[in-house]
């Protein structure tokens, strides 16, 4: 089974996102904040990273270039979700990594497509 870690920080993002998702197969790991994303991800190896971009601690931008210079993850891709939609934030995410980009508010069939598309 594939695993997907996720890093939000707002808990009723963390619902509606475990919602979207709860009928697919994935083993689906949460983290509150950047640093504990980038910890968990050294742990459990996920297939996936989805990040807020801002959290506390370490932004999603931050965590993708950490994720990126470690050799055991630079390859998982990363999804950066953002409720900013300037081009200088869309060129940070990525210019540090980034795969893709996912716009707030979190559409579910976005969000499953993209994560679709990210799998295989």
């Amino acid at each position: 089974m594939k695993k997907v870690l996720v890093a939000e920080d707002s808990p009723l993002s963390r619902q509606i996102i475990e919602a979207f998702l709860s009928n697919i197969e994935i083993d689906l790991h949460f983290a509150v904040d950047g640093d504990e994303a980038y910890a968990k991800a050294i742990d459990i190896n996920p297939d996936l990273v989805i990040l807020d971009i801002m959290m506390p601690g370490s932004d999603g931008i931050k965590v993708t270039e950490m994720l990126r210079e470690r050799d055991s993850l630079k390859l998982i891709p990363i999804i950066i979700f953002t409720a900013l939609e300037d081009r200088d934030t869309i060129q940070r995410c990525l210019k540090a990594g980034a795969t893709d980009i996912i716009h707030k508010p979190l559409k579910k069939d976005t969000l499953l497509e993209k994560i679709s598309i990210h799998l295989k």
